[in-house]
């Protein structure tokens, strides 16, 4: 298979009445990570550090833009401090599809210099489900 960009990404993301919003419009960039903790554990007679895996976690990290059109981004963020619904987030690139029940952590709204809005949104994984990409 040939190596691909982004481009043509999709971002859905579940608003707090559970209904999932197509929301790749109105946000410019997203960061996600899939990490496994790191166990330490050495025994006492041990020279040097012993580690076993650890439970599985994923985080991801949306930047948009302000626009408080009906099912945009905004609308999907809004309600971080009303909310404790756990939303279903989903990435696809390509065929391949990354889909986590998240809750919602935080969301930053920065207004800056230029006169630009922006809304950045981080959650983390809500279900103890393995995250793993689906073709």
């Amino acid at each position: 298979m040939a190596k691909e960009s982004g481009i043509g990404a999709t971002l859905a993301w579940d608003d707090s009445a559970g209904t999932t919003r197509a929301i790749g419009s109105t946000v410019g960039d997203v960061s996600f990570d899939i990490t496994r903790a790191d166990l330490q554990v050495p025994g006492l007679a041990d020279t040097s550090m012993s580690r076993v895996s650890g439970l599985v976690d994923f985080q991801i990290t949306a930047n948009g833009y302000f626009d408080d059109a009906a099912n945009n981004w905004f609308d999907v963020t809004k309600t971080i401090g009303s909310s404790t619904q756990v939303r279903q987030i989903i990435f696809v690139l390509s065929g391949q599809t990354l889909t986590n029940e998240c809750q919602m952590l935080a969301v930053n709204y920065v207004r800056s210099r230029d006169g630009g809005m922006a809304i950045n949104a981080t959650a983390a994984l809500a279900d103890g489900t393995t995250p793993a990409w689906t073709p």
